[in-house]
């Protein structure tokens, strides 16, 4: 009987390792096989919102591989291709779930383009999912397919505004029962468009910016960008926040602060080399998403910016300044310090509105105002401030044109209308005519002084007087 309970315990053994080792091969074949890759495409498809197809898998111990996966007309791209997939796969028998612990991407390009209006889900498989085509299609009834992290080596992402590109990423499951995802971001570029229907604020050229990290979290459909850190030249740096519900249609809000970024960077080429300093400040941003095909909308701006540490030169409207009132601190002029209020909303038909725009050089110039741009036309209201010494060589400037006084500074008003590139002002129609009326007014003072001497000297040798001269002295 003893000799029974041995050999019937060894046989057990050896059965459950024949066992597990027949379910193991028997699993891995499954994982190889075109009914794995057809669950696995219904469940990634599903978490998607989209078409999604691996090729085909190749698994070894532990370990499951896809030369790639491609997937069309998701929730928030149109298209999306991995390269080289592999992951870490362990099975339970009795919890019936296939775990991927670690799934490694060598590269992900997404081009998100228009945004679909689809019901809101996460771009990310749940932390478990479990579908009724997945249940069908995996290697037993009720099947569950448990993602643990994912790593992308290299991601690029494309949309209408920009593109994301050489960033390496990380998401991983927060909370399984509500499906929330954590991600983190390191390294790879930032690049706008100015082609990107963003109306006015078009016109300026947003730089280039290096991603030092980003972090955000995915719940619910709705992705919260919680902090990212980005650099440009060599101390501008930007930080972003804010959240945005891909496929829902509702706006994106994002804030954005920067300082010391380089004003050459939102420049045209051609503007590089006259306008040098840094830019610092804080703006709202509000984006619409498209529908199908049509591409996304910059609906709203709200914020402020400071100009510090500027040097405006090498423009010959300021040789000719110098030259005028010989003041040569016109033709290299210092901006110690410029700020303003800037707007735009759809509500005002997407006009981008600047106030309390405030500009100056010390002890030389100073200019206060607001202005519009719209439809690449810009019209403002401004009053110029200059010092006094500097309207001493133009006729007429002091007591015709600049006639209040206040802050160190003789002030006149502007106003600057017409295309953004070459705008027209009324100023310098206004100096010339006071230069021309202060012209004449001096010829004919000097007229009516010289004729006056005349007569005075005369006088004395004039025995009787002339009937008409008090009238013609009081003229004089």
């Amino acid at each position: 009987m003893k000799r029974f309970l041995l050999w019937f315990a060894a046989l057990t053994v050896v059965a459950a390792i024949l066992g597990a080792a027949g379910f193991r091969l028997w699993f891995y074949s499954f994982l190889q096989s075109d009914r794995c890759r057809l669950w696995l495409n219904q469940a990634t498809s599903s978490a998607l919102h989209g078409k999604g197809e691996f090729m085909p898998l190749q698994a070894t111990p532990g370990s499951l591989y896809s030369d790639g996966f491609i997937a069309r007309d998701g929730m928030a791209f149109h298209l999306m291709q991995a390269d080289q997939l592999r992951a870490d796969v362990q099975f339970g028998f009795w919890a019936r779930k296939c775990e991927i612990g670690h799934l490694e991407v060598a590269r992900l390009r997404v081009d998100a383009g228009g945004l679909q209006h689809k019901d809101a889900a996460n771009n990310l498989p749940v932390a478990e999912s479990t579908s009724t085509s997945a249940n069908h299609g995996g290697p037993w009834r009720g099947s569950r397919l448990i993602l643990r992290q994912i790593v992308i080596d290299d991601l690029e992402m494309g949309w209408s505004g920009g593109t994301l590109k050489g960033t390496r990423m990380v998401a991983w499951p927060n909370d399984p029962k509500t499906g929330e995802w954590l991600v983190n971001g390191q390294g790879g570029s930032l690049k706008f468009s100015n082609e990107s229907g963003m109306s006015a604020v078009s016109l300026i050229n947003l730089p280039d910016l290096r991603v030092e990290n980003f972090d955000a979290r995915i719940h619910d459909g709705t992705v919260f960008l919680t902090s990212a850190q980005l650099r440009t030249g060599e101390h501008g740096e930007a930080r972003l926040e804010g959240e945005a519900a891909p496929g829902s249609g509702k706006p994106a809000q994002v804030h954005v602060s920067f300082s010391e970024i380089p004003v050459g960077s939102w420049l045209p080429l051609d503007w590089r080399a006259r306008l040098t300093g840094n830019l610092s400040g804080g703006v709202d941003l509000h984006l619409i998403p498209g529908s199908g095909t049509t591409e996304g909308s910059l609906q709203g701006v709200a914020g402020t910016m400071t100009f510090e540490e500027g040097e405006l030169t090498a423009l010959p409207v300021l040789d000719k300044i110098a030259s005028v009132t010989h003041v040569d601190g016109f033709r290299q002029m210092r901006i110690h310090r410029a700020s303003a209020r800037i707007s735009q909303a759809a509500e005002v038909g997407h006009a981008l509105s600047v106030s309390s725009f405030v500009a100056e050089s010390e002890g030389l110039m100073k200019v206060e105002g607001a202005f519009t741009v719209k439809d690449r036309q810009i019209d403002g209201s401004f009053q110029v401030g200059v010092a006094p010494s500097t309207l001493q060589w133009i006729p007429g400037a002091k007591e015709r044109v600049f006639t209040q006084s206040h802050d160190g500074y003789l002030w006149a008003p502007m106003h600057l209308s017409g295309p953004v590139d070459h705008p027209l002002e009324d100023l310098t129609a206004r100096l010339a005519t006071a230069a021309a009326v202060q012209a004449a007014d001096s010829v004919q003072q000097s007229v009516r002084d010289s004729a006056k001497s005349v007569i005075d000297l005369m006088t004395p040798f004039i025995p009787t007087q002339i009937p008409s001269l008090p009238f013609l002295q009081c003229a004089l």
